[in-house]
């Protein structure tokens, strides 16, 4: 008698549920208040999805914001790190309105470049400083990028 064995099926999760995942893991890991996938368009930042406090930084699903205000900018052009611990002593982002308004502490953001060319920033924010964000968190960051775009990819 031969025995046959089923592998466990997978479960596949909707395209959304999956990029909620890895938003919540980024958030969680780096213990942050929220992460969020924003996109770059029209010298805009359009919040698409978060996971955590979203409202407490004014980030609403949809919430668009002039790109020059923000610290992903600065960022794509390489005038700042992507890892931020303490918003409030980085003269850069010191300076910016939406730290004192949005009241961030600290912030860590990479830039994806899925393969349609549109351009996202996947963030994550505190209000308070987190001095330990530093080149490992930017490396673990760019692995959930990986799996953002590749949920964005299927989800059309």
């Amino acid at each position: 008698m031969v025995s046959h064995t089923e592998e466990p099926q997978r479960r596949e999760r909707p395209h959304g549920e999956e990029l909620t995942a890895a938003l919540t893991l980024a958030r969680e890991q780096l213990e942050m208040d929220v992460a969020f996938l924003g996109e770059v368009e029209d010298g805009r930042e359009v919040v698409r999805t978060s996971s955590g406090d979203a409202d407490s930084f004014g980030l609403a699903q949809g919430t668009s914001v002039d790109l020059s205000a923000t610290y992903c900018q600065h960022v794509l052009e390489g005038r700042l790190d992507g890892a931020v611990p303490d918003a409030t002593r980085e003269p850069l982002t010191a300076g910016l309105e939406i730290t004192a308004r949005a009241s961030i502490g600290s912030y860590i953001g990479v830039p994806l470049r899925a393969r349609n060319a549109r351009l996202y920033m996947l963030c994550c924010l505190a209000h308070e400083s987190r001095p330990a964000l530093g080149e490992a968190d930017l490396r673990f960051m760019r692995g959930v990028g990986e799996t953002v775009l590749a949920a964005v990819a299927r989800k059309g």
